[in-house]
C-alpha cells in the first residue's frame, strides 16, 4: 500500500500541499510527526528532491534521532540525513563553516550553563559588587531573555534594580569572545547576525535547501522564528507543525505567538487542522477540550476540538487538598491501598511534579511508609563534575583559548598553583592560555614552575593524541593526575564517580569506533 493511502484525509492534505507556506495545527496524538516524515519521503520519492536538500528541524535530539531512523528505514538510506536536526545543531553546523565572518574561529567552544555562570561569577568578582544581588543564575536568566527575544532594551528594565547589569553583560560578552566561546543562545543569535550582515552568505544557505519543515513550532522562540524567516526568504517552501495549547517551554523563551505571527510573516499561508487523536480515550479528550475551550481573541480560531474513535476509558479525578503535606499523605495512602488490595506493584506508579523542589514532601512520605521509589531527572551524565573535569583537560589542550576549561583544571587536583600564581599567569594572557603559561613560566616561584612543567607536558601529550584517540588519552589523564585517588580523598560516593569515569572511557571508545574526532563528540555532547 502507498504510504500516502495510510494517512487520514487531513494528514494526506498536509503532506501533499506545496503551493504555499503551510501551518499544520496538530493536537496531541494526532500524528503530526508522521506528517513531517511522510512529507520528507514524498519529496524524495515523488518530487525527486535529494534528502540532503531538505531541512527538517525538531525540538529535541531524541525527536531528531527518531525522525532520522524513520526516514532512513523508509528510503533505505545508507547513512543518516545530515539536515534532520535541532535549531542549535543546525546553527552550530553553519557557524563551524562561517564563524570567521563574525569574528570567531571555526573551532569555537560551546559553553554550557555551568560555564556561563562561572564567567558571570568572575565578572561580578572583578567589579567587586554584591554577589547576593548579582547572583549568576539571575544574571544568566536576564542574558538569556535578551538573546532569545532579540531585544537589548530588556537590560534597561532590569537595570533599575541592578544598575551594574549593563557592564556585567558587556564584560560577559567580551569574556566569551576572548575565549572564542559561545553560549547556547549565541549559537542562534550569531546565525541571525551572520545572515543579516552577510547577504551573500545568507543566499548561499538559502540555496542549500529546497524545502524546510519544522516540528513543535509552538516551542520556538523569536530568534528561531527569525532564522526561519531568513532561510526561507520569499519562497513558499515551508511547513511548520504545532499546537499553541501544547506550549510548555515559555519558561525558557518559547513564544507560542510565533504561530499567530506565521501567517503575517509568510503571506498566503494555508492552515490545516489535525484533530483526530489516536492516543487517548474519549473521557480524556472530553476533559482536555473543556480545559482549552476558554481561549479568546486571536487564539480562538486556532483552538482544536480533538476527537477519537476510542470510546469510554478510565475516569479522571481531580482531588483538591489544602496543603502539600496532605497531598503527600493522600498519594502515599492511595498507592499503598492499590498495592495491598488490587494487586498493583510499586513499579506501576508514576508521580509527576511541576518543579523538582516539590518532591521533598512526597519523598519523605514514601520513606515513612516504606514505599520504594526512584527520582528521575537528576544530573545528565555529561553535567557531572567528574566527567566535566576530564573533558576539561581535553577541551583546554585542544582549544587553548577556552578560559573556563583552563580555570577548571589548572589546579585540579591541587598541584600547588594558587590564586596568586593564576593572577600572574592572567597578566600574560592575550588570546591563548598555553602561550600565557609559557610566557609567565620564568616569573613564577620554583615550586609552581615544577608543577606547571608537569602540567604542560600532560597538555602536550593531549594535544598530540586527544582528538584522534580520546579514550586512551582520557585514561592517561586520569592516571597521570591520580584522579581516582583525588575522588576517593574528597567524596563519600567516590566509587560511583570512578564508575562514571570508566563509563566515559567507554563513551570515548565508541567515538573512536564511529570515526569521529573528540571535538566532534564534544559538540554533540554539548548540544544534547
Amino acid at each position: 500500500m502507498d504510504l500516502i493511502e495510510k494517512l487520514n484525509d487531513q494528514q494526506r492534505e498536509a503532506v501533499l500541499h506545496f503551493s504555499s507556506p503551510l501551518l499544520v495545527l496538530a493536537g496531541a496524538g494526532s500524528g503530526k510527526t508522521r506528517v513531517i516524515t511522510h512529507k520528507i519521503i514524498y519529496l524524495v520519492n515523488n518530487l525527486s528532491i535529494s534528502v540532503d536538500r531538505i531541512l527538517a528541524i525538531t525540538f529535541t535530539n531524541k525527536a531528531a534521532s527518531e525522525m532520522k531512523e524513520r526516514v532512513v528505514k523508509s528510503l533505505n538510506l545508507k547513512e543518516d540525513p545530515q539536515w534532520i536536526t535541532t535549531f542549535h545543531s543546525l546553527c552550530a553546523k553553519i557557524l563551524r563553516i562561517e564563524a570567521e565572518h563574525i569574528g570567531y574561529g571555526r573551532d569555537f567552544v560551546i559553553y554550557d550553563e555551568e560555564d556561563s555562570k562561572k564567567v558571570i561569577k568572575d565578572v561580578v568578582k572583578q567589579l567587586n559588587i554584591n554577589d547576593e544581588v548579582y547572583k549568576p543564575e539571575r544574571i544568566r536568566n536576564v542574558i538569556n531573555q535578551i538573546k532569545q527575544n532579540l531585544d537589548e532594551s530588556i537590560i534597561d528594565f532590569y537595570a533599575f534594580t541592578m544598575p551594574h547589569l549593563p557592564e556585567i553583560y558587556k564584560r560577559y560578552s567580551q569574556s566569551l569572545a576572548l575565549s572564542n566561546a559561545m553560549d547556547f543562545d549565541d549559537l542562534l543569535l550569531n546565525v541571525v547576525k551572520l545572515f543579516k550582515e552577510n547577504p551573500e552568505i545568507l543566499k548561499k544557505w538559502q540555496s542549500k535547501f529546497d524545502y524546510i519543515l519544522v516540528d513543535e513550532y509552538q516551542d520556538t522562540n523569536l530568534v528561531q522564528h527569525e532564522i526561519l524567516k531568513l532561510i526561507v526568504g520569499n519562497r513558499d517552501c515551508i511547513t511548520v507543525v504545532g499546537d499553541p495549547q501544547q506550549c510548555i517551554y515559555t519558561w525558557r523563551g518559547a513564544n507560542p505567538e510565533n504561530i499567530l505571527e506565521f501567517e503575517k510573516d509568510f503571506p498566503g499561508t494555508r492552515i490545516i487542522k489535525l484533530e483526530r487523536n489516536y492516543r487517548s480515550t474519549e473521557k480524556i479528550l472530553s476533559v482536555a477540550n473543556k480545559v482549552i475551550s476558554g481561549a479568546k481573541g486571536r487564539w480562538k480560531e486556532k483552538v482544536l476540538r480533538l476527537w477519537t474513535d476510542r470510546k469510554g476509558g478510565e475516569d479522571i479525578y481531580l482531588i483538591s487538598l489544602e496543603t502539600d503535606k496532605r497531598e503527600s499523605r493522600f498519594i502515599t495512602k492511595k498507592i499503598s491501598s492499590l498495592v495491598k488490595d488490587e494487586g498493583y506493584r510499586f513499579g506501576d506508579f508514576a508521580v509527576l511534579i511541576r518543579m523538582s523542589y516539590l518532591s521533598r514532601n512526597i519523598e519523605e512520605a514514601f520513606v515513612r511508609s516504606g514505599i520504594p521509589y526512584q527520582v528521575i531527572g537528576g544530573l545528565k551524565f555529561y553535567e557531572r563534575a567528574e566527567i566535566k573535569d576530564i573533558l576539561a583537560y581535553l577541551r583546554f589542550a585542544l582549544q587553548p583559548r577556552d578560559t573556563q576549561a583552563f580555570k577548571r583544571i589548572i589546579n585540579l587536583p591541587p598541584r600547588g598553583i594558587g590564586e596568586k600564581t593564576i593572577q600572574k599567569i592572567q597578566g600574560f594572557y592575550e588570546t591563548d592560555w598555553l602561550q600565557a603559561l609559557n610566557d609567565a613560566y620564568e616569573q613564577l616561584p620554583k615550586k609552581a614552575q615544577l608543577s606547571l612543567q608537569e602540567f604542560l607536558e600532560l597538555v602536550e601529550y593531549i594535544r598530540k593524541y586527544g582528538n584522534e584517540k580520546p579514550s586512551e588519552t582520557a585514561k592517561y589523564i586520569v592516571d597521570v593526575i591520580k584522579y581516582e585517588d583525588y575522588l576517593e580523598s574528597r567524596y563519600k560516593d567516590w566509587e560511583d564517580r570512578v564508575a562514571n569515569i570508566h563509563e566515559l572511557f567507554n563513551a570515548l571508545k565508541e567515538v573512536e569506533r564511529s570515526g569521529k574526532t573528540f571535538l566532534e563528540f564534544l559538540e554533540e555532547s554539548s548540544l544534547s
